[in-house]
């Protein structure tokens, strides 16, 4: 079935926040939406890394280290693809994902970032998290510092925050 969430000859499944329903249902309503080219989800919660393609979307997972938590997935309208050349990348597997491509006559950087929940108990879990946030953060600003001026960067993700670029 086109847009079935097969990968690899697995169906996707489990107890993620993803669920399999879930996915199907988000490709069905894609297929209503001609207008939206790039979808980026976080806290997927699935255990599965790579590449593939399902209907009409070109799509990369990058799940945490430790089950049921983080993951981020990106998809991206394969008609929008100009070329097979793109390459991608684990910075902080299932938080914050890299992709390089071409989208029309742009050479395009997309970043899916999950930021680390700030919730904690104790003064350590904060000290920890705050940990994690700042290595997450580091990552991305060693990824932008490599850049040439003139590609173009999209951030997607659940970041909690807002970006002022001029």
């Amino acid at each position: 079935m086109e847009g079935s969430a097969i990968y690899k000859g697995r169906r996707i499944s489990g107890s993620q926040s993803l669920s399999t329903e879930l996915f199907l249902e988000l490709q069905v309503w894609l297929k209503t939406q001609p207008s939206v080219g790039i979808i980026a989800l976080q806290e997927t919660h699935w255990s599965i890394q790579g590449e593939w393609q399902s209907g009409d979307w070109y799509l990369v997972h990058s799940p945490a280290p430790k089950p049921k938590q983080g993951g981020v997935l990106l998809g991206i309208r394969k008609d929008l693809l100009t070329s097979t050349h793109y390459s991608w990348n684990e910075l902080v597997p299932g938080r914050l994902l890299h992709w390089r491509g071409c989208i029309g006559k742009q050479t395009c950087d997309i970043f899916n970032l999950y930021q680390h929940a700030l919730a904690h108990k104790t003064e350590e879990q904060k000290q920890l998290i705050m940990k994690n946030r700042r290595g997450v953060w580091q990552q991305l600003d060693r990824a932008l510092s490599a850049f040439l001026f003139r590609t173009s960067r999209r951030f997607r993700g659940a970041t909690k925050l807002s970006f002022l670029f001029s």
